[in-house]
This record gives C-alpha cells, structure tokens and sequence, in this order.
C-alpha cells in the first residue's frame, strides 16, 4: 500500500483497517486465511452487486468469445452506442446525448466544459459542502476547500451557497445570472455527510434555473442506478436536469466508467463537440460491461423496493438505537442505501485519550477499525467528517447481515454510552475479543469547571502535558485500568504512532491585576515520559530543546520548555525547568511543558490556594502549588488566586 499511498497506509495500519483480501464473493471479502468480512462500503457505491456477480461474469466470457474490438475510435463504437440508447430511455425529459468517461470526475468535467460552451458564461454555482471529484475542475467546484487548498485550485468563477437553501440561489442567480452556466447539485449530497434536502428542494432549483437561463446540473455519480432503490433521483422526482452525471454502479463493480448525459440543444454550438475527446472512452469492454449491469437491474427491479424497505429499516433501527443511547448518536442521515451515523464528541471529563482522538479525527477510525476487526463489518469513515462514518452496502445484501451490523453498531454505542474506552482500544494491540460485560464508568467522570467571565482574551497560553508512566493512562481514562502494564505501554506506543500534539482540554480564563485576561488550554502529547526524554520520532512534530521554542500552534505567545511533575495525592509538587510565577498578562507569556499525572478538573477542585515560595534557580524551583501551577489566577489585595 505505500507503493500507492503512503499517508493513507500509514493511517489504515494504525487503526488495523490494511486487511489484504484475496477474494470477493457478493458482499464478503475474504483474507488468505479464510477470514471473512461483510462489506458495507461497497467502495462508495461502485459495487452495486457486490463482487464477482455472475451477470458481470457473463458479459466478460461472451467479450472474450465474441472478441469485441474494445478501443475503434472514431470509427463506432457498438457497445457504447447501445449503452447510450439504454440510459437515454431510462433517464427522464430530452436527455439524448451520452459523453463516456472513465471516471465521475470526468463526468463532472464534461458538464462544466459543455455548459461553458453552450451558454457562454463562465461562472459555476454549486453548493457547501458538496463532493463533485478531485480533478482541477471538479475540485473547483466542490464545497469543501480542505480538498482544494493544498493544489491551489482556482475557485474564482466557482460560486458556492448553503445547501438545501432555495433563498440563496434565488439570490445569487438574481444577482449574477447573466454570468452563471450551471448549476451543479447533488440530490443527496454524499462525501459531505450524507445531508438529504427537503422533498421540494431540487424541483424549486429547477424552476430557478430555467427563470434564469441557468442549466440545470444534476450529480448522481453517487446516489444514481440503484442506491436509492430508483434508477436515479431524477426519475423519481420527475426532474428534468439539462446534463445529467452517472458514474460509480455504472462500471457494474468491475470496469471505471462515467457519462455526462446532456440535451440535444447544448449541441447547436459545435465547440465543445470539436474540442472534446477522451482516448479511453467509448470503450466497448467498459460499455458491455456496465449494459450487462443495467439490463441485469431492469429484469431484477425488485431489488429496487428491497433497498427501499431494508434501508427503512435501517434508519428506524439507528433512530433506536441514538435514543436508546443518549448522548453518543448526534445524528442519523441519509436514506435507502446511503446513510451516515455522527457521534458527539467526548471531552476531557471523561478520558483525555478519547478527547485528543476526537479532536484530530480520529473517532470515526477508531470505530470503523473495531467494527472491521472484532465483528467483521466493514464501514468507512469520512475524510472531512471526523465524527461520522458511512454505510453503503452492495443492493444485494441481505436482511440478517444487516441486522449483524446493527448489533455491532448497539454495542459499540452501549460502550461509548458507558464510557468503557477500554473495549473500543482493544483491537489496536491486536486483541479482538468481543466485549461480554461492559461496565459503567460515568460516575469516574470529572467535571471541566468553565469560567464565568465573558470578556474576550488579549493573550493565550499554554501547558503542554504527557504522562511520566503508563498507569497514568488509567488515571485519565479510567476503564484503562483493566489493561495490565504491558498492555498500556502498547497503548501508549499506539498513540505515538497515531497522534500529534493537540489542545486537550480548555482552561478558564485568567485575570491579571491590571485587567487583562488571558485563555489557557492544555496541549497533549501522545506519548510517555520514556519516548518524550528521549530522541523525537520520525515525523514527529514535537521538539525538545533548551530556549525558546517557535510559537505555539493554537495561539499561545511564547513557548519555554521544562518540566512539572504533578502527584495524585500531594498537595503541593515539585517543579524543575524555568520560573512558573503568574505574570501581568500585557507581559511576555509562555507555554510550560508539564509531566501531568491528574486530570485539570482535579486542579479546579481546590479552593483558595495561591503560589508561594517560588525562587528560580538555574536547576529548579522549589516548591509550588498545583492549582497555581495548572490552574487560572486572579489579582486579588495583591496576591493571586483561583479563578472560580
């Protein structure tokens, strides 16, 4: 896999989700050891009848028989002539003209360039959020800019409003209609965490964009030939798009083909016609291949209803299960064949390690490795929704695999209900025990005290905080404590791998004499005393060096390193390393490096006490108050102390 991707190798081998399967057979995936897993990704919907289907199959022997000439351009392609007279009679209004690609991408493409050309506007509108490919132009017109920022994507003619929002795009086609081309809209928007619009929402876009004289571009790479249990949102809902997008189920899970499907009239203009090519395309292979799939849908629209009901199901029996388990599920979206779970978020109070691993998005990887090692079900995580995951399973799959699923997803949300993290991090040190008695750790939470002031910080600071030994695992994430010592080293060892620093917990504000106020946090570490002492890992962006360290990532003005060692039952600790007295905040601030071994919500808990006795020295400080040291201060007659 680093052959392909390093950094997604690197991030499937941390959560033991780099599994090598050697065979498909519908919806199972199998190891060379005769392990099996369920799949319920079906590479986002491009497995529409899980692997190896024997209709698919069919079609490749009668190729190989008939030895179909796969690439004759320019001369006529067969296979791609019938394929486009298959979708031209399935898909709805004067859709008549099929430009074949080999991705949904190019697909998206096609559309810009054809709706460029046919209306002589330049400027694209598309919506927050949405998920159009990773091509130049289909990045541009997507609505997340975390795909688009690193390649400098060009987003200038690019317009982006809120989805499912028809007063914006009146607005927006209102006010520069006679610039815009198109407008390119997802029926269910998919990679932007499954968000389903209103029941009128794509009609009334239509009526807009005809008023406007704005082509209508429907998306259905995703939610198109099966996965909503219809041929498309579009035949469904009686739409009418202008160009129509297909992709993912059209390749019938074994060949990459898209198609932007257009009405004859965006032809008058010859220009894009003449300037439009793709060597690969109308490709006889690829296009059998998908013709062997759709006809195998048109004898088989049963399967069309089963989707409906199962993914009913489905849905209703998630909904359970989040009231089930208040507080784990925010919220269950999607329909049919294409649904998402987002989780809260767990903060500090509960375990620093779950805490740091949901700010750095890690939780739907966690969950989504657990699932796939200790029930043997495959979901997906979202690269930019960092609390949810996604189920997406082949048309094909059956009632009793979903109710396993279902099982799976009730049990890991009792875990997180619980708070028994211990059972969810088992995996990761290579034990996939299934959990029997999950036990209730909520009564070990500690509560993060917020400040009451309102105003706003003039400084930040920070400490940065990781743990001496690895009991100290169990302190902060108390069902750690069924791990045994080896086992939290492991842990410990895992988490170097995974995470990098990151603000684990937030701190009241502070107040100086003079009025000032500043807002703390305390920054983790992933990794213990011994690896923290010791040479930096590879990558790692951690450094330990004398002097004065570059400026803290989340704000804070000035970073010094040392030490503080905090002990559990000690009310006052012993610190080495550089002067921790409070400051005037207008004053230079700084980040201490703390070996932390208590939570900051134990800090918090003790009242009226301020720093004393501190004298710097070359070597150490002398004794030092923890509230003082890991807590907020106030001026107060000269001295200072707990901000409550």
């Amino acid at each position: 896999m680093k052959r392909l991707n390093p950094v997604v190798a690197d991030l499937l081998t941390i959560f033991k989700m780099d599994k090598k399967y050697v065979r498909g057979e519908g919806y199972y995936l199998y190891e060379a050891d005769g392990t099996r897993y369920t799949d319920f990704i079906a590479q986002y919907g491009a497995i529409p009848l899980g692997y190896n289907h024997e209709a698919i199959w069919a079609a490749l022997d009668e190729i190989r028989e008939n030895k179909l000439p796969s690439l004759c351009q320019p001369s006529t392609p067969i296979k791609a002539v019938e394929l486009a007279q298959f979708l031209c009679d399935k898909m709805p209004g004067n859709l008549s003209v099929c430009t074949f690609g080999q991705s949904g991408a190019e697909a998206v493409e096609a559309a810009i360039k054809l709706a460029r050309a046919a209306t002589r506007k330049r400027k694209i509108v598309s919506t927050w959020k949405s998920f159009h490919g990773k091509t130049a132009g289909a990045l541009a017109a997507t609505g997340q800019e975390v795909y688009q920022k690193p390649f400098f994507i060009d987003t200038a003619d690019y317009i982006k409003i809120p989805y499912n929002d028809e007063a914006a795009l009146k607005k927006v086609l209102q006010e520069q209609g006679d610039e815009i081309a198109g407008f390119l809209v997802e029926p269910v928007q998919g990679e932007g965490g499954v968000n389903v619009p209103s029941s009128t929402y794509l009609r009334k876009a239509q009526e807009l964009c005809r008023q406007h004289g704005v082509l209508f571009i429907l998306d259905e790479i995703q939610t198109g030939l099966g996965r909503m249990g219809n041929w498309a949102v579009c035949v469904e809902q009686g739409l009418e798009p202008d160009i129509l997008l297909l992709s993912k189920a059209l390749g019938g899970g074994v060949v990459p083909i898209g198609v932007c499907m257009s009405t004859s009239a965006l032809w008058e203009e010859d220009d894009f016609g003449k300037n439009h090519s793709s060597t690969f395309a109308n490709n006889n292979f690829t296009c059998s291949i998908s013709l062997a799939y759709l006809k195998y849908l048109e004898q088989n629209q049963h399967l069309f209803q089963q989707v409906k009901e199962n993914g009913a199901y489905m849905r209703e029996r998630l909904l359970q299960i989040q009231q089930k388990w208040p507080g784990v599920i925010k919220e269950v979206r999607g329909e049919a064949y294409l649904q998402a779970i987002e989780f809260e978020e767990i903060d500090a109070g509960d375990s620093y390690e779950f805490s740091i691993l949901c700010s750095q998005g890690g939780l739907g990887y966690l969950v989504c490795g657990f699932l796939l090692n200790v029930y043997k079900l495959r979901i997906m995580p979202y690269l930019n929704q960092e609390m949810a995951v996604r189920i997406e399973p082949p048309l094909t799959i059956s009632r009793e695999e979903i109710d396993k699923l279902l099982y799976a997803i009730d049990r890991t949300c009792e875990i997180l209900y619980y708070r028994d993290f211990y059972h969810l991090y088992r995996y990761t040190i290579y034990d996939n025990t299934i959990p029997e008695t999950i036990t209730d750790y909520r009564s070990k939470r500690r509560e993060i005290v917020n400040s009451s002031t309102t105003k706003e910080p003039h400084r930040r600071f920070s400490f940065i905080a990781h743990y001496p030994q690895t009991r100290d695992l169990a302190i902060n994430t108390p069902s750690f404590e069924q791990f045994n010592e080896t086992e939290l080293s492991n842990i410990l060892e895992w988490q170097a791998d995974y995470g990098e620093p990151g603000v684990v917990c937030t701190l009241s504000k502070i107040s100086s004499k003079h009025g000032d106020v500043a807002a703390g946090s305390i920054i983790a570490i992933p990794y213990g005393g011994a690896k923290s002492a010791g040479a930096p890992q590879k990558g790692s962006r951690v450094r330990h060096s004398r002097g004065d360290p570059p400026r803290a990532r989340n704000g804070s003005h000035r970073v010094r390193t040392g030490c503080v060692h905090l002990d559990r039952h000690a009310r006052r600790n012993r610190c080495a390393g550089y002067d921790a007295r409070p400051r005037d905040f207008n004053d230079r601030q700084y980040v201490y490096r703390h070996y932390v071994r208590q939570r900051v919500a134990d800090w918090r808990s003790q009242d009226g006490y301020h720093p004393r006795n501190v004298q710097r020295s070359r070597d150490r400080c002398k004794w030092i108050d923890r509230a003082a040291v890991c807590h907020s201060f106030v001026a107060k007659d000269g001295k200072y102390s707990i901000n409550r």
